[in-house]
């Protein structure tokens, strides 16, 4: 069976694809760091003004914020561009594992790009479309497989969700913080927020890498063969 649907929809190779993830995953990361020494800055900065040390002036916050707002624009950009590759890589990955594996996946391949944008859902989803497409190419299954749910996940992609989520949660909570901030303690907090939540997306970005690589390196294998 699994032979039979391999001619219908032939592999494609993937590898070149999980490759600019990979690269696209780094670029956000590094605007993410950049951006939270943009806060710290800010926060440094009003810091002084407030308590006038350092001779900060107002020219000085406007630097800072405009700093902040290039730095905020260029990550943003980042985000989007790594989002349309990956979502793309998933889906050719999610065809691949169809034509690999005869299994049945928990959600439909419409959810490659839904899981991530509905509200509530986009807790869960991702991650069990993604731990479908991982469990279905596999190279150790069995040719006659009926259930995904009865083969060997990876701990890494719970790593990777688990680390997902804390960085968007910690960091949407940073942003909130900061702008409603009445003091410098409060503008304090933000920043450490935002440092946390800096720490679980680098936690993501090297998760995610890694399960890209996997997936991609058992398909181009079988692609290969």
């Amino acid at each position: 069976m699994s032979e039979a649907r391999s001619a219908v929809l032939p592999i494609r190779r993937v590898g070149g694809l999980g490759t600019a993830v990979s690269v696209l995953v780094g670029v956000v990361v590094v605007l993410d760091l950049v951006s939270t020494w943009t806060t710290w800055n800010a926060y440094g900065l009003v810091r002084d003004y407030v308590n006038r040390v350092n001779e900060v002036a107002a020219a000085d916050l406007d630097s800072a914020d405009d700093t902040s707002s290039a730095v905020g624009w260029g990550y943003t950009a980042a985000v989007v561009a790594a989002g349309v590759v990956f979502v793309t890589w998933l889906w050719r990955a999610r065809d691949n594992a169809e034509a690999i594996c005869p299994a049945p996946h928990r959600r439909s391949r419409g959810w490659a790009v839904g899981s991530w944008i509905c509200p509530v859902v986009n807790l869960r989803f991702p991650f069990v479309f993604v731990d479908d497409v991982y469990r279905a190419s596999r190279p150790d299954n069995p040719p006659d497989l009926y259930d995904l749910r009865s083969v060997q996940g990876n701990r890494v992609l719970g790593l990777w969700w688990a680390f997902w989520l804390c960085g968007v949660i910690v960091s949407y909570l940073a942003v909130v913080t900061w702008r409603r901030a009445a003091s410098i303690d409060t503008l304090r907090t933000s920043a450490v927020m935002e440092t946390i939540a800096s720490v679980a997306m680098v936690g993501a970005a090297v998760t995610i890498i890694m399960i890209v690589r996997e997936i991609s390196g058992w398909q181009d294998d079988r692609a290969r063969a």
